[in-house]
C-alpha cells in the first residue's frame, strides 16, 4: 500500500547520498545523469532482460492516431485513438536504453557487452526494415534510440533506404500538413537524431548519405525541417556543426555529388556566404558524449 511504501521511503530518503528528494509532499529524483553513475552497479543481466523486453512490447505498438486523416489526428482522443502507454513512459524507456548504450560502464555487475548488446537489439528490432508507420509513431523518440545504439540505428535507417523508390519515407513525406493548426511533421525526430551522430567523424560519411538519400526523395513542403537543411547546418564553414577533420568533410560532400548531385549542387549553394546566412545549429546528442 501507498501509506507503507512512502514510510519505507520517507527514511531512505534523509540520507546524505540518498537518490531521492521530498518537499511538500512532492517526491523527485535526483539528475537522472548522476543517479545513473551512483545507481548503475546496482542492475544485472536480468533487469536488462525485463528493460528489453518492456521496451521492445511498449515502443512497438503503432500509433493509433496515424489510422485518422490528417484533419482528424488532433482529435484523436475523442475517437479513442490513443497509445495505451504514455508519452512520459515512453520518452523515460528511450532514455533508459540511451543511458544503457551510451554508458555502460556504471552496469558493473552486469556481464560484459550486454548493456550495449541489449541496447542495439531493442534499436534494431524496432527499426530494421520497418513501415512507415513504426518511424512516424517513434519520430519524437528516435534521437534518443540513436544515442542508444548508433552504429544499429544507421543500419536500419539505410535498411529503407536500399531501394529509394519504395522507401516507407514516402508515405511519411506525405503525411506532413498541408497548412493550418492541424498540420504536422514525422521526419523531424528522424534529422534531429542524424544531426546528433554527425558530430562525430566515424559517424559523418553515414549520415551525410542517408541525408542526401531522404533529400533526394523530399518532395518539399512549408515545414523547415528538410534533410538538405539539415546537411548545410552540418557543413557551413562558418559554423561547422561536426568535429569531423576538413579532409572528412570534403569527402562527405564530393559523395553527395558523385551519388546524388542535384541535392550536392543545393548543398553547394547553400554553403556559399551571403550575407543573409542564418542557422540555429543542429541537434547535439543528450547523453552519448560525441563532442569533446
Amino acid at each position: 500500500d501507498y501509506g507503507e511504501w512512502i514510510e519505507t521511503l520517507r527514511a531512505d530518503a534523509l540520507r546524505s547520498d540518498s537518490p531521492l528528494m521530498q518537499n511538500d509532499e512532492r517526491w523527485r529524483f535526483v539528475v537522472r545523469g548522476e543517479a545513473w553513475s551512483a545507481l548503475g552497479s546496482r542492475l544485472v543481466d536480468v533487469d536488462l532482460d525485463r528493460l528489453e523486453a518492456t521496451a521492445i512490447s511498449v515502443l512497438s505498438e503503432l500509433d493509433p492516431k496515424l489510422e485518422l486523416s490528417e484533419e482528424e489526428r488532433l482529435m484523436a482522443p475523442i475517437h479513442g485513438k490513443v497509445l495505451q502507454h504514455s508519452q512520459i513512459l515512453r520518452h523515460g524507456l528511450a532514455e533508459t536504453l540511451a543511458l544503457v548504450g551510451s554508458r555502460p560502464s556504471a552496469l558493473r555487475s552486469c556481464s560484459s557487452g550486454n548493456p550495449k548488446a541489449t541496447a542495439q537489439r531493442v534499436v534494431r528490432g524496432l527499426l530494421y526494415q520497418a513501415g512507415w508507420e513504426r518511424w512516424a509513431g517513434l519520430n519524437s523518440l528516435l534521437p534518443l534510440l540513436s544515442e542508444a545504439a548508433p552504429e544499429s540505428f544507421l543500419d536500419a535507417v539505410e535498411s529503407v533506404l536500399v531501394d529509394l523508390k519504395t522507401t516507407p519515407f514516402h508515405e511519411i513525406y506525405a503525411q506532413e500538413g498541408k497548412g493550418g493548426i492541424t498540420g504536422s511533421t514525422y521526419i523531424s525526430g528522424l534529422l534531429w537524431a542524424l544531426e546528433g551522430l554527425a558530430w562525430h567523424p566515424d559517424f559523418l560519411s553515414r549520415v551525410t548519405m542517408i541525408l542526401a538519400d531522404l533529400a533526394s526523395v523530399d518532395p518539399g513542403g512549408r515545414w523547415t525541417n528538410r534533410p538538405c537543411n539539415s546537411l548545410a547546418d552540418i557543413f557551413l564553414p562558418w559554423h561547422v556543426q561536426t568535429t569531423a577533420p576538413f579532409e572528412k568533410r570534403t569527402a562527405a560532400i564530393k559523395a553527395v555529388l558523385l551519388e546524388h548531385p542535384k541535392v550536392g549542387w543545393v548543398l553547394i549553394l547553400a554553403l556559399l556566404p551571403n550575407s543573409r546566412s542564418s542557422t540555429s545549429g543542429s541537434h547535439r546528442t543528450t547523453w552519448r558524449e560525441l563532442i569533446p
